[in-house]
C-alpha cells in the first residue's frame, strides 16, 4: 500500500463525523418523544442510516495503522496512544467544567467520576487505545491470507451472527413474554457469554476488516451485491426498531447495535463504496488537499460536538425536542460539524495544542 493520503478515507471519515453528530443530535428526540410519534419515527430514521460511522472509524484506523509500511515499534504506539490521552484528559476536564457550569451543585463523587470515565461518548478513545496496543498482533493476522479470512470468519460468526440471534430470540421473547422462552433464552445467552470469546468478538474485527477489504478490491459482482445487502441492512435497522418499539411500547435499541449483522453489512456497504468510487481519485488535485484539510479536524470535531450541540441549545434557549426533526437533525448536524471544523483549525494555530488536544 502506497503511503500518503488516501482520498476515499478522508471522505469517509468526514462523513462518518457529520454521522456520529445526527446520532446524537437524533438522540434527543429518540429519548424525550413518543415511540407513536412521527418525531420519534423521523429521529429513529436518522440514526438507524448513520450508525455505521463508529465501525467505519474503526475500519479507516484499521488501514492507517495496519498498512505493510508502517513501524510498528514501541515508540511509535506509545506516540499515537501519548496524543489520545492527552486529547482524553484535556476534553474530559472541559466537559465537567462545562456541566459543573451548567449544575453548580454537582458533588465531589459526580466530579470524579466524570474526570475517569469521560463524557459518554469518549469511550470510542479507550477502544482505539485498546487497538492500538493489539495493532501487531492483528498485523501479523493481516499479512497472511489464509490467517486473516479465518479470524474474520470467526469473528462474523461469533462477534454478529450469534449475538445477532441471541437478540431476535430476546427480542420475540419479549414481543410473547413466555416464561419458559425466558429461561430458554436466557441459559443460551448465558452459556455463549461464559465461553469469553474476546479478540474476535470485539472491535478488532472491525480493524482488520477495513484493512482486508481494502487490499482485496472487490470485483463488480461482488461490489454489487455488497450494495444490495446494505440498501437491505439499512431498512431493516430502521424498520424492525420501528417494529419492536411500537410493540413494546418504549424505544427498543437492539438492532442499532454496532456487533448486529445489519450493522456490520450497512458500514461495509458504505465503506466500499466510497473507497472503490474514489480509487483513482488524485491525492493532490485541489477538492483533494480540500477534504484532507477538513479530514483532519475531524478528531477534534468528535471531541467537542458535544459541547457544541449543549452550547447551541443553551444559545437557543429552547428545548430542540419543539422543532421539526426532519429538518432540524440535519441542519443543526451540519452547523456543529463546520462550527468544530473552525474552532479545530484555529486550535491547530497554537503549535503547543495542535499535537495533543485535536
Amino acid at each position: 500500500m502506497k503511503r500518503g493520503r488516501i482520498v476515499g478515507l478522508d471522505i469517509l471519515r468526514i462523513v462518518a463525523t457529520f454521522c456520529v453528530i445526527i446520532i446524537h443530535v437524533a438522540a434527543e428526540y429518540k429519548w424525550n418523544e413518543s415511540v407513536y410519534s412521527n418525531k420519534w419515527f423521523t429521529s429513529i430514521v436518522y440514526e438507524g442510516i448513520s450508525r455505521w460511522a463508529v465501525p467505519v472509524f474503526i475500519m479507516i484506523s484499521g488501514v492507517l495503522f495496519l498498512n505493510s509500511g508502517r513501524t510498528d515499534n514501541a515508540k511509535n504506539i506509545l506516540r499515537s496512544i501519548k496524543r489520545i490521552i492527552t486529547a482524553f484528559l484535556f476534553w474530559t476536564v472541559m466537559y465537567v467544567m462545562f456541566d459543573y457550569i451548567q449544575n453548580p451543585s454537582m458533588g465531589l463523587k459526580d466530579i470524579m467520576s466524570g474526570l475517569i470515565r469521560g463524557h459518554f461518548h469518549m469511550w470510542f478513545l479507550f477502544t482505539i487505545v485498546g487497538l492500538y496496543l493489539v495493532a501487531p498482533i492483528l498485523k501479523y493476522i493481516v499479512s497472511n491470507e489464509k490467517i486473516c479470512k479465518y479470524f474474520l470468519i470467526l469473528s462474523l460468526v461469533c462477534a454478529f451472527l450469534i449475538p445477532s440471534f441471541i437478540e431476535g430470540l430476546l427480542c420475540i421473547n419479549n414481543i410473547v413474554n413466555n416464561s419458559y422462552m425466558q429461561s430458554f433464552v436466557s441459559a443460551i445467552e448465558a452459556n455463549w457469554y461464559d465461553m469469553h470469546f474476546s479478540i474476535p468478538t470485539d472491535y478488532a474485527v472491525y480493524f482488520v476488516l477495513g484493512t482486508y477489504l481494502y487490499n482485496i478490491k472487490p470485483t463488480k459482482m461482488q461490489q454489487r451485491l455488497i450494495y444490495l445487502l446494505s440498501i437491505i441492512s439499512f431498512i431493516c435497522v430502521v424498520a424492525l426498531t420501528i417494529w419492536v418499539s411500537r410493540i413494546q411500547g418504549d424505544t427498543y435499541s437492539g438492532v442499532f447495535s454496532y456487533f448486529n449483522v445489519f450493522v456490520l453489512c450497512e458500514s461495509i456497504g458504505i465503506y466500499t463504496f466510497i473507497v472503490e468510487k474514489t480509487r483513482t481519485m488524485e491525492a493532490d488535485s485541489k477538492l483533494a488537499n480540500m477534504l484532507g484539510w477538513m479530514s483532519d479536524c475531524c478528531f477534534g470535531v468528535y471531541l467537542m460536538h458535544m459541547i457544541l450541540l449543549y452550547s447551541i441549545e443553551k444559545c437557543l434557549d429552547v428545548n430542540i425536542i419543539i422543532l421539526e426533526p426532519a429538518i432540524f437533525i440535519p441542519l443543526l448536524s451540519l452547523v456543529i460539524l463546520v462550527v468544530g471544523i473552525c474552532v479545530t483549525r484555529l486550535i491547530k494555530c497554537i503549535p503547543i495544542l495542535k499535537k495533543y488536544i485535536v
